[in-house]
Order: structure tokens, then C-alpha cells, then sequence
């Protein structure tokens, strides 16, 4: 297993029409807003371990995990040209 919310869950169940705020579908990937920036920043916390290490083990870059939120968030286009500097970005962080 794995941990749902509350929300999710409800909205699962047929409890609530509404999905989950952006902000916890995006998670782990947090926005915040710099002047006329906006960062998107991956961030590493204990609780999310098991689901890393998963991601790793089938070849699952969080960003291609969260493409429907991304998308929500960002837009199509926005997403495709994610995907477009993925390998780059991965040498980055090498």
C-alpha cells in the first residue's frame, strides 16, 4: 500500500464532485511564486520514500507521474516543452 487523503478519497467514493486542490495533486512538486516567476521545485520529504524509490525502480520521473495535474496547471504546451528539456534537466541533476 500506499496513503490516500481525504479528499481523494471522497471524490473516489462519490462523497464530493470536486478534485483535489492543484497544490496537493501536484504533490511532490510545490509551486511558489517569485516576482514574476513561478518555480516549480520537487521536494524531498521522508513520507515519500517508498513512492520515489517505485518511481526509480520503473523508470518513472515524477514529472511524466504527474503529467494530469501538470497539465491542469500549466497547460499542454507548458507539459510538451517539459518533456522536450527533460534529458537535459536529468544531466543537471547527475
Amino acid at each position: 500500500g500506499g496513503a490516500l487523503c481525504s479528499i481523494e478519497t471522497a471524490s473516489k467514493q462519490g462523497v464530493i464532485p470536486d478534485i483535489k486542490p492543484i497544490a496537493c495533486a501536484l504533490y511532490p512538486i510545490r509551486v511558489r511564486k517569485l516576482n514574476d516567476f513561478t518555480a516549480i521545485q520537487f521536494d524531498e520529504w521522508d513520507i515519500c520514500n517508498s513512492a520515489n524509490a517505485c518511481g526509480e525502480r520503473l523508470g518513472i520521473p515524477v514529472y511524466l507521474f504527474l503529467k494530469k495535474p501538470l497539465v491542469r496547471a500549466f497547460g499542454e504546451e507548458f507539459f510538451q516543452e517539459l518533456r522536450n528539456i527533460a534529458p537535459e534537466i536529468e544531466k543537471l541533476s547527475e
